[in-house]
C-alpha cells in the first residue's frame, strides 16, 4: 500500500485514478505484488493511518 502512495505522488493521481490505474494495468499490480486493486477508500484510511502513526 505504502509503495501505491510513493507512486500516487510521483505520478500525481488521486485516489480514484490510482484505482482505476491499477485495474487498467496487469503488469503494474504484479510489480507492486498486489492481488487485487485496493479501492480508493481503501488507499486515503491506509494515509490516515499512516499521518497518525507519525
Amino acid at each position: 500500500m505504502l509503495a501505491v502512495l510513493c507512486l500516487m505522488r510521483d505520478e500525481d493521481w488521486t485516489f480514484r485514478e490510482a484505482e482505476v490505474r491499477l485495474s487498467e494495468h496487469s503488469r503494474l499490480r504484479s510489480a507492486l505484488q498486489l492481488n487485487s486493486v485496493p479501492d480508493y477508500t481503501m488507499l486515503y484510511r491506509f494515509l490516515t493511518r499512516l499521518e497518525y502513526a507519525a
